[in-house]
């Protein structure tokens, strides 16, 4: 992501979210076939597959080792609860245009807020490569 592209969005996420300052990394992990959002050092983390008809399952377990090379703990229950470094989150899963996106947010975030969110995560979903 370009550098004024980066600040346009810091820009709408702390005027939408009420956080004085945001903090907004795009990360390509090892396997290449995801691309990676954390915003606020792991206060919501976004990941999107560029493959249809990716599983939740399948998105969640993604989750779990592309969060690890940011340094975060991503942990899942057995009844499907998830904790990033032992705080709870909220699960989001959805499919935009054969792009498959998944997202772990705040419990308290607000519905327009997450609505937001996961749709500038796909919008920038290709910014992660580009150099």
């Amino acid at each position: 992501m370009n550098a004024e592209k980066l600040k346009r969005v810091k820009k709408q996420y702390k005027k939408n979210s009420g956080h004085y300052r945001a903090v907004i990394r795009t990360f390509a992990p090892n396997d290449r076939r995801y691309h990676i959002f954390d915003f606020d050092h792991g206060d919501v983390i976004g990941l999107t597959k560029t493959v249809a008809n990716t599983s939740m399952d399948e998105m969640s377990d993604a989750i779990g080792y592309t969060s690890s090379e940011l340094g975060y703990d991503v942990y899942r229950s057995v009844d499907g609860v998830f904790k990033v470094d032992g705080v709870v989150k909220d699960t989001l899963f959805s499919t935009h245009d054969d792009c498959t996106v998944f997202m772990l947010v705040p419990q308290t975030m607000p519905d327009r807020l997450r609505l937001y969110v996961e749709n500038l995560v796909f919008e920038h979903r290709n910014d992660t490569f580009q150099q």
